[in-house]
């Protein structure tokens, strides 16, 4: 509930802040568990010789992290009071959507497994 008087700006209303604080919170919990995911896979990375991923590269790629974060809030504002977060949020699902299914054309998984080249169990998707 957004609160205003003729005077003044618009004030969110008590009951609502406990609820935008929370979510605040829990968007920022599941970008560190992103990061905890990149963590764990670097090892991997760096073990598999056939990507050349070095450590150097493996560090700015996570510290870069950041740098997206911060570069992506400041256009989601802007985008928001131009368009509205309605349409941000259909345009970021139907470009996310999008590039999903650019990913499933890239090279080393077979034909075969790419409807399932998120399950690591399958025989031909398996990391080497």
């Amino acid at each position: 509930m957004w609160l205003t008087s003729s005077t003044q700006a618009p004030v969110m209303s008590r009951t609502l802040e406990p609820t935008v604080l929370t979510l605040a919170a829990l968007f920022t919990a599941l970008e560190g568990y992103d990061l905890a995911c990149y963590g764990v896979t670097v090892p991997s990375l760096l073990k598999d010789s056939s990507l050349g991923v070095s450590k150097a590269a493996a560090g700015t790629a996570g510290s870069l992290v950041a740098v997206g974060m911060m570069v992506g809030a400041a256009l989601a504002a802007a985008l928001i009071r131009r368009t509205g977060s309605r349409r941000l949020l259909i345009g970021g699902a139907t470009l996310f959507s999008v590039g999903m299914l650019i990913c499933t054309s890239a090279p080393g998984c077979p034909p075969s497994c790419r409807p399932v080249a998120t399950r690591w169990d399958h025989h031909c998707c398996r990391p080497r």
